[in-house]
């Protein structure tokens, strides 16, 4: 039996986690927090925009995902045609509509400063914090 495409790679535990970590530019934008929402990722689909200025990238989550509602997260790439050269002007991203307290992107940590404690938000993950952010013009793999 021959199993071809888009099935064979279903049928895959962890097939994209581990796709995205044997590209050594990628590995680099996966913090460890992004790591157990990503387990969860179960295809990554491309198509061209209707207008023809860009692409987008839709992740598309299976729905036991424990961390956010979201069943699919798509980055949108607007690019202008230079002719040989496209340029990138900006990217645009889900929002993530976490469970409660499942916020993967930041954490809250109490901290004291002189005689008062203040809370201080921390930046947790990077693939997921750059998924779904709302608009960027600085272009990096993600946008």
């Amino acid at each position: 039996m021959k199993i071809e495409g888009r099935k064979a790679v279903k049928d895959v535990p962890c097939f994209w986690v581990t796709a995205m970590y044997a590209n050594k530019i990628i590995r680099k934008e996966i913090a460890k927090h992004d790591e157990d929402a990503l387990e969860f990722l179960k295809d990554i689909k491309s198509c061209r925009t209707d207008d023809l200025t860009g692409f987008q990238l839709e992740f598309m989550f299976d729905s036991s995902n424990p961390y956010f509602k979201n069943e699919v997260l798509t980055k949108k790439y607007e690019l202008k045609d230079g002719g040989e050269y496209c340029t990138f002007l900006m990217a645009i991203g889900t929002e993530i509509n976490w469970y409660p307290g499942k916020t993967l992107t930041e954490s809250i940590e109490k901290m004291t400063i002189g005689s008062e404690v203040v809370q201080v938000a921390q930046n947790m993950s990077k693939f997921l914090q750059l998924l779904c952010c709302e608009n960027s013009s600085d272009f990096s793999l993600f946008g």
